[in-house]
């Protein structure tokens, strides 16, 4: 089994180009739950 990773934050004024960073790099999607005015959500599964 692999790890996974259960929650991290990170602070950032463009959290949403972090959010799409994660995204392209990690292969993390983004969570129906997100915030686009103030947060990004992304999970690895």
């Amino acid at each position: 089994m692999l790890a996974k990773i259960k929650h991290i934050a990170i602070v950032s004024d463009q959290y949403a180009l972090q959010g799409k960073f994660y995204e392209a790099v990690f292969g993390m999607t983004t969570a129906l739950n997100t915030r686009p005015e103030r947060a990004v959500t992304v999970s690895d599964g």
